[in-house]
């Protein structure tokens, strides 16, 4: 039952695993089963509706009508006539006759005095009754010491025996067990309850110790020392061994995985990342790539409209028109001039300088106009007031200059200098560093 598997004697043997089902499943002999039930919906009869807990069916019938205990029906009406009991006469009062009015009927005279008068019976009535002594009232069939109530009242609404009033209607609600139940789709019915069963595939299967599970079956494989060894011709047994030897020169030569080979050697090329960069002198290193910042004065200047460019101040100039006055008793007289007109009394003749005008001697006299500006601002000639403005000027840099304050600068880039470990070399442009290792054939 044993062959030879290239190392031993071997038997295979198979038997089927133990099948594990998820939580809440259980193992039937075939799948993985979880039983459920919920409760049934049930069915009632024709004319019933589930309540919730049985079949019930409420019917309804106009009451019957009748006289309340003591009435008698005529036509529509009930005429009552109740016997309340005995004559009931207030404290203080005697239940009598009056001797001298004897078909008055008694009566309750206080004190058993009938020139003291009498009082009301006790007894009471029913809503809509009024009260009559038996007396006089009935003397056929009334006892004339009894207290009966008399009237009219409409007839009651009554009900039979398991039946309920409300308003002219008698009600009764009927109850029955479901005819039937029924269930959802997929679930079958039994008494009240729905069942079902939910079959899996098991999550798992568990072999014993010293077997492996494959699918469904566990395996293992019986192993056996060979009870003896054989050799084909030209070879020589040695324990478990056969041998000869044979001599011959190399056909070609092989090295290890990712070796290649050169002649009689096994070579090949290690790679690594460079461990550091390097720049030029000025340049920065920022992982791989060197960095170096230009500076530059501006090519010019340039200022908003209607200022003036000045190195690099932007100047425009104001004008307003200038306000002229004059001392007092004097008068602007042109645009650089101010007058007087001085009057003297003297009759005939005038002092120097005066000149006669009818009764008046008149001079007149001129002096410069007074020029004044606004704040902030100057004389310009005799019509003008100017003043001065200044901002810093906009920085115009060369091509591909950027302006940062007052200063244009420019940022350049080029790739660091990659620099290997030893005994490691830049290959591939210095994208990688190399080292050669050379070993003898194996």
């Amino acid at each position: 039952g044993y062959s030879w598997n290239g190392s031993s004697c071997a038997k295979p043997e198979s038997q089927s695993a133990t099948p594990i089902c998820q939580a809440g499943y259980s193992w039937n002999g075939s799948s993985c089963a979880k039983p459920e039930s919920q409760s049934a919906t049930p069915i009632c009869q024709a004319g019933y509706s589930w309540n919730g807990s049985t079949c019930t069916s409420l019917q309804s019938k106009p009451a019957s009508q009748q006289c309340p205990a003591g009435g008698t029906l005529f036509g529509e009406t009930c005429f009552m006539k109740i016997d309340v009991g005995p004559i009931i006469c207030p404290a203080g009062t005697v239940y009598m006759a009056n001797p001298l009015a004897p078909f008055d009927g008694k009566r309750c005279y206080i004190d058993g005095q009938t020139y003291l008068g009498s009082k009301p019976f006790a007894n009471t009535c029913p809503a809509g009754l009024t009260g009559n002594p038996g007396s006089g009232w009935d003397p056929v069939t009334d006892s004339g010491d009894r207290f009966y109530c008399s009237g009219q009242q409409p007839q009651q609404n009554i009900c039979e025996t398991g039946w309920s009033l409300s308003g002219s209607t008698c009600n009764r609600t009927l109850t029955a067990s479901p005819s039937s139940y029924s269930c959802p789709n997929g679930w079958s019915v039994s008494g009240s309850m729905c069942n079902r069963t939910l079959t899996a595939s098991p999550s798992s299967y568990s072999c014993p110790n010293g077997w492996s599970v494959s699918g469904s079956t566990c395996n293992r494989t019986l192993t056996a020392s060979p009870s003896s060894y054989s050799c084909p011709t030209g070879w020589s047994v040695s324990g478990n061994m056969c041998n000869r030897t044979l001599t011959a020169s190399p056909s070609s030569y092989s090295c290890p995985n990712g070796w290649s080979v050169t002649g009689s050697v096994c070579n090949r090329t290690l790679t690594a990342s460079p461990s550091s960069y390097s720049c030029p002198n000025g340049w920065s290193v920022t992982g791989s790539v060197c960095n170096r910042t230009l500076t530059a004065s501006p090519s010019s200047y340039s200022c908003p409209n209607g200022w003036s460019v000045a190195g690099s101040t932007c100047n425009r100039t104001l004008t307003q028109t200038e306000s002229r006055t004059c001392f007092a008793n004097y008068n602007v007289l042109n645009t650089s001039t101010c007058h007087s007109i001085a009057a003297s009394n003297n009759i005939g003749n005038c002092t120097t300088g005066f000149s006669v005008s009818g009764t008046i001697c008149t001079r007149t006299l001129s002096q410069g106009v007074n020029y004044f500006c606004d704040a902030t601002w100057s004389i310009k000639d005799v019509s003008n007031c100017d003043r001065t403005l200044t901002q810093t000027a906009a920085i115009n840099c060369p091509a591909n200059f950027t302006s940062s304050g007052s200063t244009c600068y420019e940022t350049q880039t080029n790739p660091g200098v990659k620099t290997c470990p030893d005994p490691y070399v830049r290959v591939d442009n210095g994208a990688l560093c190399r080292s050669e290792v050379r070993i003898p054939f194996l």
